[in-house]
């Protein structure tokens, strides 16, 4: 009886056996499918991942060339530049070599001829017999002082010529006249009455009286002296009826009626 419980056993435990290594390989199997799948899928993108580096290096290599050619270019165009430039400047300078050596012997030429020129010069002033300039004289540095408005320089020395008594005739009444103007223009009214009458009544001849009486008279009308501006204005006109001033004058005349 228990030899025939065995032999029932067995053949069971086998059976069961068989089925359980089944199932074990059907695990395996799909999980090594599944890898299967997956190295596919690594492989393709391996294999994509190559060609896009290829077209990387390809890029790259058409990059580096085109760097490398431009770069070539550019050396030779900076290189040519340079020789031209180089060419250039060794010409001004060539230039300017020569025209140093020019000017150096045109000053040569010119202290070698300078005693020359100034003995040739002064026998051609002796020739044409023309004077040489004057010194002009103190009056005469003073009256230019007074014609170039220097009104600064001319007063001391007209003063000084005006206290000197050998002045005398024209040259002192211009003297008289300019120290006029000259306290006229600086608005000093009151002083040119002084002058401007002086010199009416010492040189009543005097051209210079024409100016002087009208510069007279305005100083009258800035002092606010009405009637005496309008009797020296018709002394003007009285004494120098073809005066220059005549229409300035009657204007003056106007202005005070």
């Amino acid at each position: 009886m228990r030899k025939l419980n065995l032999l029932v056993i067995v053949p069971c435990l086998l059976v069961l056996s068989g089925c359980f290594k089944t199932a074990e390989q059907i695990r395996r199997e799909k999980m090594l499918d599944g890898l299967a799948i997956q190295m596919v899928d690594n492989q393709k993108l391996t294999a994509e991942s190559t060609v896009r580096l290829q077209n990387m290096e390809e890029r790259l290599s058409l990059l580096n060339g085109t760097v490398e050619e431009t770069g070539h270019k550019n050396k030779q165009n900076v290189k040519q530049s340079f020789n031209d430039l180089q060419a250039e400047f060794s010409l001004i300078r060539e230039n300017h070599r020569t025209l140093r050596e020019d000017v150096e012997e045109n000053k040569r030429l010119l202290s070698e001829n300078k005693s020359y020129l100034e003995k040739l010069l002064k026998t051609l002033n002796k020739l044409t017999g023309k004077p040489r300039k004057k010194k002009k004289s103190s009056y005469q540095q003073a009256v230019h002082d007074y014609r170039t408005k220097n009104y600064k320089r001319a007063w001391p020395k007209l003063v000084s010529f005006y206290k000197n008594k050998k002045y005398k005739g024209k040259t002192r009444a211009q003297i008289t006249y300019y120290l006029g103007m000259i306290s006229f223009r600086k608005k000093k009214f009151k002083d040119s009455l002084i002058y401007f009458s002086q010199l009416f009544t010492e040189h009543p001849r005097s051209p210079l009286n024409t100016s002087g009486l009208l510069h007279l008279g305005r100083a009258f009308d800035n002092l606010g002296q009405k009637d005496q501006a309008k009797q020296a204005f018709e002394t003007l006109l009285a004494k120098f009826p073809k005066t220059k001033y005549r229409k300035t004058v009657e204007m003056e005349l106007k202005k005070l009626q």
